[in-house]
């Protein structure tokens, strides 16, 4: 006890130094508690965006689909492989697709026509909450025949629709004749990936197969697993009720968007390594200077019988109370901060408009989060460069000899 009351003393002898430390060490935590918070909110909203607006967690394709997308690679035996699926707790979704040419008035286009579930389908993604005009389609959809069609922003625009607008779709059906017919705009997508902004066309399943000629097995099964599963076990339970299909998860399916990610977390390490480096260098800076303002002092405390490991106790102490009240004072600052965006998001489309990464658009308006690790890493990491950066001073001033310290200058 007597060893904290000393520190104590000691910290409150030259206050400016103190106060100029501690305030270095709050201001690099609170913004280090903001740009974890900012940088996991920016990541999650990323894989969101990969996994619930379009990929899914997991698919399943015909082996030989992915390298030949043929509309004849379809999952044999559909409905009893969702059946399946379904049963061991999995939500899924059976996607079929086509290519062809979609016209409106004199403009037209090449289109991935895709047909789907629209009862499975919102189970899966959240793409029917991303329209950015009109809605999405309908099973009880109020175009006639069930005509709606629902297209990629940049499609819209190539196009030159709105909702309600007729658009003429060619293709080739399965049997082998000219496939053709009417479709009614619903609604226009925001920004979802490159492919789909550019030839996204969305029509319902019953539609597709009417127009294609196709039975009900599907190209693509979309697939989310439990809550709580992890990816791997998921992957591995679906390949195994999949038997000769193709099984592959999202990071799999797009690995440069997975290999972003895992750099991305691994650049916010060396952010932390990198501004806490800065902050050890001012600590050990301040101690350096604490303990040769007070080697005399060092020095008769020694005689007096105070032992070396009780010296480097106190420039620990004083190095502990300074991290204390920073890590208040840094989490006071900038959690109110964080929590502020998060509530109302931070606006970078001045910067980040309209971007795109490995065919995934990135939302500009990104929202921090605050979980427990926003603040618990950064303040360990700042504890930890600390206590770091006072091994030095504290090993200095509990080996000064006291006969040589009594007369130092």
């Amino acid at each position: 006890m007597m060893l904290f009351r000393l520190a104590a003393r000691n910290l409150r002898r030259n206050i400016r130094r103190t106060i100029i430390t501690t305030g270095a060490m709050s201001f690099a935590l609170a913004v280090m508690i903001f740009f974890t918070g900012f940088l996991d909110g920016y990541l999650g909203e990323f894989e969101h965006n990969i996994t619930a607006l379009n990929l899914s967690m997991i698919q399943i394709h015909h082996p030989d689909y992915r390298d030949d997308p043929s509309i004849y690679h379809t999952i044999d035996d559909t409905p009893e492989l969702l059946a399946r699926l379904e049963e061991a707790g999995y939500r899924v979704a059976p996607r079929m697709y086509s290519y062809g040419l979609a016209a409106a008035e004199d403009q037209s286009a090449g289109v991935v026509i895709r047909g789907v579930d629209t009862l499975r389908e919102p189970r899966v993604t959240e793409l029917f909450r991303h329209i950015s005009i009109g809605r999405f389609l309908s099973a009880t959809d109020s175009i006639p025949d069930n005509k709606g069609v629902v297209i990629g922003r940049k499609l819209a625009r190539t196009l030159n629709v709105d909702p309600g607008d007729e658009v003429v779709i060619v293709s080739q059906a399965a049997d082998g004749s000219i496939a053709n017919d009417l479709f009614y705009v619903s609604g226009i997508l925001k920004g979802v990936s490159e492919t789909i902004d550019r030839s996204g066309f969305f029509i319902t399943q019953a539609a597709f197969m009417e127009l294609m000629g196709a039975g009900d097995d599907a190209h693509q099964i979309a697939v989310m697993p439990p809550q709580g599963m992890s990816l791997e076990q998921a992957t591995a339970e679906v390949s195994a009720l999949a038997v000769g299909m193709e099984t592959l998860n999202w990071r799999e399916l797009a690995p440069d968007a997975a290999e972003m990610l895992d750099i991305s977390r691994i650049s916010m390490f060396l952010l932390y390594l990198i501004a806490y480096a800065a902050i050890g260098l001012v600590i050990l800076n301040a101690m350096l200077m604490a303990v040769f303002e007070r080697i005399r002092e060092f020095g008769i405390m020694k005689a007096l019988g105070v032992r070396p490991a009780q010296v480097w106790w106190i420039v620990n102490a004083e190095a502990l109370f300074q991290t204390l009240i920073a890590i208040v004072v840094g989490t006071a600052l900038g959690l109110p901060i964080t929590w502020y965006f998060s509530r109302f998001g931070m606006d970078m489309s001045f910067i980040a408009s309209g971007a795109v990464f490995s065919g995934i658009a990135l939302d500009p308006v990104i929202t921090p989060v605050i979980t427990r690790s926003t603040v618990l890493n950064p303040a360990l990491f700042l504890a930890a460069m600390v206590w770091i950066a006072v091994i030095y001073p504290g090993l200095k001033a509990a080996v000064i000899r006291p006969v040589k310290a009594i007369y130092y200058r």
